[in-house]
């Protein structure tokens, strides 16, 4: 029982830091509005970011954000 619920926690935090970064890393580009599922998927594209990656500028942004604090 208390290895299902340090799972429930770790999902529930992974679903809020998603979040998070899809509100502050994510604002004002086409990804703004996507579903944390969305995101989740792409998550793999950080680690083999080609260089003719069509998305390739907004993740830098989205990093960028992450990386500065306000």
């Amino acid at each position: 029982m208390r290895a299902s619920q340090l799972r429930l926690w770790l999902a529930s935090f992974a679903y809020v830091l998603i979040c998070a970064v899809r509100r502050i890393g994510l604002a004002h580009t086409q990804f703004a509005e996507v579903t944390c599922g969305t995101i989740r998927r792409a998550r793999r594209i950080k680690f083999a970011l080609a260089s003719a990656c069509p998305y390739a500028d907004e993740w830098r942004l989205a990093a960028a954000r992450l990386g500065s604090p306000e």
